[in-house]
């Protein structure tokens, strides 16, 4: 009955929420003549375009990377994997359309091309530090293993030779 509950009121908000969006979109859909069919084509095709091609493609290329490397690599490589794309989906604006007119015009004059690189590189730098401390510790782990069996071994006593009592 609460879940039930629960679920009514979160579509209710769901939907206000949509309403007070169309009600923001609406004057722009007058204003703009054009903007009358270019928008709507717009909001409908990107979630196409990204539930049927992107995320597909970049969900098996994910899937097909990650389980050709080591362990230890994998969640360092899924991370920077997610980052980079974060960062190219925001930069695409600024490196599509770079002779736009701009509408925080001290912000964009900086070329976003080399930008988009250098925090790229930032990403994979910080990628592989985690990578490269995930296997020394683990390189670490398995000598203090290593140097636990042997001094096991060497505490123990010398084994003598039963003697036979019976003579």
């Amino acid at each position: 009955m609460i879940m039930r509950l629960t679920r009514i009121i979160v579509g209710l908000v769901g939907l206000a929420v949509l309403g007070f969006g169309a009600w923001l979109v609406w004057p722009l859909l007058l204003a703009v003549p054009r903007a009358g069919l270019s928008f709507p084509a717009w909001l409908i095709a990107g979630p196409f375009v990204h539930d049927g091609l992107i995320a597909p493609i970049v969900g098996l290329s994910g899937l097909l990377v990650l389980r050709r490397l080591p362990p230890a690599w994998r969640t360092p490589v899924a991370t920077g994997s997610v980052v980079s794309g974060v960062l190219l989906l925001l930069s695409i604006p600024h490196l599509w359309r770079a002779y736009a007119p701009h509408h925080f015009p001290g912000l964009n004059d900086r070329n976003y091309g080399a930008g988009v690189l250098i925090a790229l590189a930032v990403v994979w730098a910080v990628v592989a530090v985690v990578i490269a401390a995930r296997l020394l510790r683990a390189r670490r782990a398995h000598h203090s293993r290593q140097r636990r069996k042997k001094t096991r071994t060497s505490t123990r006593s010398p084994s003598t030779k039963p003697t036979n009592n019976r003579a």
